[in-house]
């Protein structure tokens, strides 16, 4: 630089203070310290290599390589195009205005958590602190920033919108179709996927929250609620209709109008039949004719009635019946008793008379046990017999009694007297006759009758110790108990101790039907037995399985298996008496002590076992 101020060739150190180029003091480029050019500022806003304050004009191209920070939108001034137009590049750094056309292209979207200080219409701002799409829109009333995408109504008059991604969705912001808010949907809902529903989390379509239907809901499967509430204003017609059983397994008693597996609030009508397992409580209940199948009602409680307000059924007020009343128990009327608009007073039990009696009015005299009447008459009024002893005059027909009724004691048979009864003709009785519970021996009779006896007393009795001194020459046979010569309906007692006293046949005994003595039942010997031929049972040896308790029938029964056995279950009369049965074991069980059997045993194939119980241990004791 020479003595004029004029920078003449050569070189400018600026290493130790900056280089400044003035123009009549006033500041316009300088060069500091640190090699940065400064254009109309003296102090340095960073490591810059070029500085500028204030607007900075460039006629032709600015070419800067690498990455460029210009800052806000509005310090860089491009001039050229039109409004709406935008820089497209060309790939090789070069920058010209463009038009947007509809379908070849798209404007550049702006992506931040803040709209675009300046915009232009159509410009698009993606807002990511929200995740949604803008669009810059300029009316009449100005710019403002309005969403890309709006709830849209689809009209009828365009294609149903089809959604055709596979995305499943597991919760409420995954899915093909994801929706922030609620949806209304005014017709029908089908969900497909076919997955069961098992919970209030499983099926094809999962609802976290509640659900508004405004139409129908069809169900093809099982309605599973914790609470089922149907509100009558919702339906007006049919509640629901099904096909299907409805089955409440809720088990909670009922004890008012608002408790119970299932409550009403309104009524409830029932076509067909009603059973109920517990007691039916009601304010009123009205039974119609033909509500029923056949018209009738079953009470099949056994409550005993003894009063108005007891009995299984109980009826506060009146009741009217058109038909019979048949009662199987006794009749209690605590005021008056009306037949065919007739009056009966009820029947007073007592030992005195009432002391203001009506006529009509009834007495049953418990103190001699007869029933008496209040008759008025023009005499005044008294009480006479209700029931006179009648005498039969003998201008009428005789007293015939058709009732077939046997007799079996004093108060049974077609005619009950409870006095005495005088006979002044014969007396023709066709069968057996007793007199005090003895039965009435007769020349009819004593060829084919005789009693029972145990010491010196009865009917009929053979004192004889040596010789028969009664003969039967009746010789009718005997096939049942109630046939033959000699027919005994009790027991028999022969105290002949000195030589037989019954010599029956020497028929060979061989099956039950065939021997000198046949006992269709059980009998009894109350002394010794001796015999001279063989005792044999009647009864073919079954086969039975061990087991823990087996339940022998038989005298002799084949047992089978390998399961031990610990008890016996004694038949009668064994069980009362004692007695012995034979196994005949077919297979190697065992027998243990653990239950009614005295001693282990082990079974051996083929070998009898003997088992003898004794009623008094009720234990069985076995042969080995």
């Amino acid at each position: 630089m020479n003595s004029a101020g004029a920078l003449t060739t050569g070189t400018v150190n600026a290493s130790s203070s900056p280089i400044t180029f003035s123009a009549i003091n006033s500041l316009k480029v300088s060069i500091d310290s640190n090699g940065y050019l400064l254009i109309n500022t003296a102090t340095s806003g960073g490591s810059y290599f070029l500085q500028v304050q204030g607007s900075t004009y460039i006629a032709n191209t600015l070419t800067v390589a690498g990455v460029t920070n210009l800052g806000a939108v509005g310090n860089v001034i491009i001039t050229g195009g039109t409004s709406g137009q935008y820089l497209s590049t060309n790939g090789a750094g070069g920058l010209s205005w463009a038009t947007v056309t509809g379908g070849g292209g798209g404007a550049s979207v702006t992506i931040s958590d803040s709209a675009p200080i300046s915009s232009s219409a159509g410009n698009l701002w993606w807002d990511s602190s929200v995740g949604n799409l803008a669009i810059y829109y300029v009316d009449a009333a100005g710019g403002q920033w309005v969403d890309a995408v709006s709830s849209y109504v689809f009209p009828s008059t365009v294609n149903n919108l089809n959604i055709s991604t596979a995305t499943q969705s597991v919760s409420t912001t995954t899915g093909a179709l994801v929706v922030t808010g609620g949806v209304g949907i005014g017709g029908n809902l089908y969900v497909g996927g076919g997955a069961a529903s098992t919970s209030t989390t499983t099926g094809a379509l999962v609802v976290t929250g509640g659900v508004g239907i405004g139409g129908n809901l069809n169900v093809a499967g099982t309605i599973t609620s914790n609470q089922l509430t149907v509100q009558y204003t919702t339906i007006t017609n049919v509640t629901i209709i099904t096909t299907d059983v409805f089955t409440l397994t809720n088990t909670t008693t009922v004890v008012s109008t608002t408790t119970g597996a299932l409550v009403v609030a309104g009524g409830v009508g029932i076509g067909g039949g009603l059973f109920v397992g517990g007691a039916i409580t009601a304010t009123s209940l009205t039974l119609l004719s033909g509500e029923t199948e056949q018209g009738n009602v079953s009470i099949l409680s056994t409550t005993s009635s003894n009063s108005t307000t007891t009995g299984a059924l109980t009826v506060t007020g009146g009741v009217g019946i058109g038909g019979n009343l048949n009662l199987g128990g006794s009749l209690n009327i605590g005021t008056t008793l009306l037949v065919n608009g007739v009056t009966l007073n009820p029947v007073t039990i007592s030992d005195s008379a009432p002391a203001t009696p009506a006529a009509g009015q009834l007495w049953w005299d418990s103190n001699i046990g007869n029933l008496a009447i209040y008759y008025v008459d023009t005499l005044g009024g008294q009480w006479v017999d209700a029931v006179s002893s009648y005498v039969f005059p003998s201008s009428v027909n005789n007293l015939s009694v058709t009732t077939s009724t046997q007799s079996a004691s004093t108060t049974t048979g077609a005619l009950v007297v409870a006095g005495g009864v005088g006979v002044g003709g014969a007396l023709y009785i066709n069968t057996t006759s007793f007199i005090a519970n003895s039965q009435i021996i007769t020349t009819a009779t004593i060829g084919s009758y005789a009693a029972s006896n145990t010491g010196t007393t009865g009917t009929f009795l053979i004192s004889n110790l040596t010789t028969a001194t009664y003969n039967i020459a009746n010789t009718s046979t005997g096939v049942t108990t109630g046939t033959g010569a000699l027919t005994v309906q009790g027991g028999v007692f022969i105290s002949n101790t000195a030589s037989a006293a019954i010599q029956l046949s020497a028929t060979t005994a061989s099956n039950t039907v065939t021997a000198a003595l046949i006992v269709a039942g059980g009998a009894y010997i109350g002394g010794s037995i001796v015999y001279n031929g063989l005792i044999a049972t009647n009864a073919t040896a079954t086969t039975i399985a061990s087991a823990a308790t087996i339940a022998p029938v038989t005298q002799i029964l084949y047992v089978s298996g390998t399961t031990q056995i610990t008890t016996i279950t004694a038949p009668k009369p064994i069980s009362v008496t004692g007695g012995q049965i034979t196994l005949i074991p077919t297979g190697l069980w065992t027998t243990a002590a653990t239950g009614n059997i005295a001693l282990a045993s082990t079974a051996v194939v083929s070998k009898a076992l003997i088992m003898t119980y004794d009623a008094g241990t009720a234990k069985w004791y076995p042969s080995y």
